[in-house]
């Protein structure tokens, strides 16, 4: 919820510029951190690290900061998890995998969730047809009072 009052005034792709480069930090310190030496890396195992982080990584977090503008943070939050059942789906219909008993449950679960979830009259955009389109473009200063408004700031 944080972020939708800090970040409300902030262009998605700066955010996931800052993000995606603070995660890299970390994780590097992490590994620098250990005790263990660095392995060579192949010109193939970086041109996999950098496709992974732009691809999957990158096209990932954009659309939850972008939405998180629209949403706010609780609903932008809840609908990232999603993320997760995109990859059950996906390891489920191209590599064969099989969900267990329990997987199936949680996924009913999720999807019965996500369907509760749009119900909120907050995430109804009936009068904007084309929500979609205006996604990555900077919001108009009513709408940005309009947020703060909402927010109580």
């Amino acid at each position: 919820m944080l972020g939708q009052w800090t970040l409300v005034d902030v262009d998605p792709r700066t955010v996931t510029l800052y993000v995606l480069t603070t995660m890299t930090g970390v994780v590097s310190l992490a590994r620098l951190v250990q005790a263990q030496p660095l392995a060579p890396i192949s010109t193939e195992g970086w041109t996999t690290i950098v496709l992974l982080a732009l691809i999957p990584t990158a096209a990932a977090r954009l659309p939850v900061f972008a939405g998180l503008r629209r949403l706010g943070g609780v609903q932008a939050s809840l609908l990232s998890i999603a993320e997760v059942l995109v990859a059950l789906t996906c390891a489920f219909a191209w590599l064969g995998e099989q969900f267990t008993w329990m997987q199936w449950f949680g996924a009913g679960l999720f999807g019965a969730s996500v369907l509760l979830i749009s119900r909120d009259t907050s995430l109804q955009m009936a009068d904007e047809e084309v929500w979609w389109q205006n996604l990555f473009l900077e919001p108009s200063s009513e709408q940005v009072h309009d947020q703060r408004r909402r927010l109580g700031s």
